[in-house]
């Protein structure tokens, strides 16, 4: 903000905004409605304006790299893939990857 300039309409609620985005609201339809409910007379230009390098900023974050020493830590997803037909009758086929923290590389299994 210059001297000359008066403070923007949104001003008083990025408090607000950025304790809705670090909850996980990104939205800008949510958050306008949210505004207008605390009063807010800005407008949604104004609001996608200033979230965009908001989310730019977040997203750069999100991408950061997660460093463990060797042993420390893993990622496991486990998931249905589908059902095998026997026989005797079908069976539900299982299955997870691990992906390695230190090292990321992803060591997989199955079973039933």
């Amino acid at each position: 903000m210059t001297p000359d300039r008066p403070a923007s309409k949104l001003e008083p609620f990025k408090p607000y905004l950025t304790e809705r985005m670090q909850a996980g609201v990104w939205n800008a339809q949510v958050l306008m409605r949210e505004l207008r409910e605390r009063s807010c007379t800005g407008g949604y230009t104004m609001l996608t304006d200033w979230l965009r390098p908001q989310r730019k900023e977040a997203w750069a974050i999100a991408l950061r790299r997660f460093e463990t020493p060797p042993g420390k830590q893993a990622q496991v997803d486990w998931g249905h893939l589908g059902s095998l037909s026997e026989p005797a009758g079908g069976r539900m086929l299982w299955g997870f990857t691990i992906t390695l923290g230190y090292s990321r590389r992803n060591v997989g299994s199955g079973g039933h």
